[in-house]
């Protein structure tokens, strides 16, 4: 399998949603009850669009034969939105991901991460990312508990 990463542009915020949509309904089925939470498309829609129009934010799509899998934006000194495709997980695409966006940011690097999003957690905390600061609430209801991590290199 190779794994290809490039650029993301305005023309991928449609994919990207795509991308974070099927995500997160997997991830955080758990946190938001799709029933009760449906997934905000038009909010999610146009946060794309304006982290790809950002001067400041670099977005990067991982693809596989062609294949959008995955994505990760930073934006100093966060990084944002590393997701990947459920069925594409346990084949280092994450990880290729991550470290673009950590080379990308430099010496200190923040994110923010659900709570109860285990496998998340110990998918940075594995990469040497520390938890700093209190907990936050998420804005999306119903306002699941946020962490704050942090890596210095």
């Amino acid at each position: 399998m190779v794994i290809h990463l490039r650029p993301a542009t305005t023309a991928d915020a449609q994919l990207l949603l795509d991308i974070e949509r099927r995500t997160l309904q997997t991830a955080y089925a758990h946190i938001f009850d799709a029933d009760e939470y449906p997934f905000p498309e038009q909010t999610a829609l146009s946060e794309w669009r304006s982290l790809l129009a950002s001067e400041t934010a670099r977005t990067v799509v991982a693809e596989v034969d062609g294949a959008a899998v995955g994505t990760v934006s930073v934006d100093p000194p966060l990084m944002l939105r590393l997701l990947v495709l459920p069925e594409a997980q346990r084949h280092h695409i994450g990880s290729m991901l991550h470290d673009w966006a950590v080379d990308e940011l430099g010496d200190t690097a923040e994110l923010l991460v659900l709570r109860d999003n285990a496998v998340a957690r110990e998918f940075y905390e594995r990469r040497g990312w520390q938890q700093y600061g209190p907990p936050g609430r998420s804005a999306a209801p119903p306002h699941p508990p946020l962490l704050t991590y942090r890596l210095v290199r």
